[in-house]
């Protein structure tokens, strides 16, 4: 398995951990505010496995660099 691979793998493994654990406590909260809250970092936390496994995905394809609209970091 290679570098990337393992990342790969591990970025998923954690998103779901992640993923469950959020969802638990969405489960249990009944705040609508706390609800809101759980859902914006339902949303955050997909759009960072989406990003983090594009990124990976690209670099094992051979491509590496940010995905469209991630900048590239400081000027």
């Amino acid at each position: 398995m290679t570098g990337v691979e393992h990342a790969l793998k591990t970025v998923r493994e954690a998103t779901l951990r992640h993923r469950t654990a959020l969802e638990q406590a969405l489960a249990m909260v009944e705040s609508p505010e706390a609800k809101a809250a759980l859902e914006r970092a339902l949303a955050a936390a997909e759009t960072g496995h989406n990003v983090a496994t594009d990124v990976l995905e690209k670099i094992e394809a051979g491509s590496p660099g940010p995905p469209t609209g991630v900048p590239a970091g400081k000027p």
